[in-house]
């Protein structure tokens, strides 16, 4: 049971890593379509990039709980709880570094988003 929990949190973590990095070129691919704005990001703004986690993870969640039966009381508590940290530290993570360093940066910005 607990390989098997750790092998869905890899395959989690690089599903969501791999949809959020496509995701944030389907805007510019789509032509710019409305329907795309919906879940990609728009312009670089560090607010927009949270949808570059939201959507893969809430999916991946979706996915992992019609997998996992019967799912344990916690999971979807865990879930969002780890959703929220990882919405925080994004916006927290960038400002701090560019606060420091005085500029962003492309590598530190795909490290903060993994």
């Amino acid at each position: 049971m607990f390989g098997k929990k750790i092998k869905f949190e890899i395959w989690g973590f690089l599903f969501t890593a791999v949809l959020g990095t496509l995701l944030h070129f389907l805007y510019e691919w789509s032509g710019k379509m409305p329907a795309a704005a919906l879940i990609s990001p728009v312009n670089e703004s560090v607010w927009e990039h949270l949808k570059l986690l939201f959507f893969p993870f809430v999916l991946f969640t979706l996915w992992e709980l019609l997998h996992t039966f019967p799912a344990p009381a916690c999971f979807l508590p865990a879930r969002t709880l780890g959703l929220s940290a990882g919405l925080f530290s994004i916006p927290f993570l960038f400002y701090c570094y560019t606060a420091i360093l005085g500029t962003n940066y492309l590598a530190l910005d795909i490290l903060v988003f993994w």
